[in-house]
């Protein structure tokens, strides 16, 4: 078993709560988030409240990701195993995602918590795309749309509050994103400022079209 005390030391550091931060704003997500919007209130375990989406090629998928981080529920079986983790509580969502920021390693090199920690989030990014879908560092197979980096930077910049960030263009930007700089907002929660933005919203709204004729009812229960 790993050993949690790492990641519950890093509870409150600033640069590890900005990493969280981020990963919510690009997942437009909260702790009691289920995939697509609906939301559960039973933290006891992992909701796995399976929703259907089409993917970019149109075919029809589901998801029951969940949580500020919109874990997997496959994903967080493993996290609970490696950690210990007895409930799908807010604290331990906050674990499981610096744990999997730390296994996010790339071909090698720091991981994305430890550029994280230094600051680098776009770094983080980078490194962590396998994990995150709507990351632009997500490998193209996967079946979901992702931000392009033009949208990231301003999650980042919006997420941090830092200096301002600035992004000179790629050709993989979705929805043919433009180049212009994009510079830090200091607001004083970043992150439900972000989630609050109409344009941000706009942008995700985009992320998924969802079959709202086989959706289920709203539930408190039971990825």
């Amino acid at each position: 078993m790993t050993t949690i005390n790492k990641y519950e030391q890093l509870l409150n550091n600033p640069n590890a709560r900005r990493a969280l931060d981020i990963i919510a704003a690009s997942e437009n997500a909260d702790y009691d988030t289920t995939f697509g919007g609906g939301t559960f209130n039973d933290f006891s375990r992992h909701p796995n409240i399976q929703r259907k989406f089409k993917q970019k090629d149109g075919s029809t998928n589901s998801s029951g990701a969940a949580g500020r981080y919109q874990f997997l529920k496959d994903t967080w079986d493993n996290l609970q195993k490696d950690l210990g983790l007895q409930d799908f509580s807010p604290r331990n969502q906050d674990i499981g995602a610096l744990a999997l920021l730390d296994k996010a390693r790339g071909k090698g090199g720091k991981s994305a918590l430890e550029l994280a920690l230094e600051g680098n989030y776009q770094g983080m990014v980078e490194k962590a795309g396998n994990i995150w879908a709507s990351f632009p560092s997500a490998p193209a197979k996967y079946s979901q749309p992702k931000h392009g980096w033009n949208k990231m930077n301003k999650i980042i910049a919006m997420a941090t509050s830092g200096a301002p960030t600035e992004y000179t263009g790629d050709s993989n930007d979705d929805n043919n994103a433009d180049t212009q700089p994009v510079y830090a907002l200091n607001y004083e929660n970043p992150v439900d400022q972000v989630l609050a933005d109409p344009d941000f919203q706009a942008s995700q709204a985009e992320l998924f079209q969802f079959d709202q004729s086989k959706q289920p009812q709203s539930t408190q229960q039971d990825q």
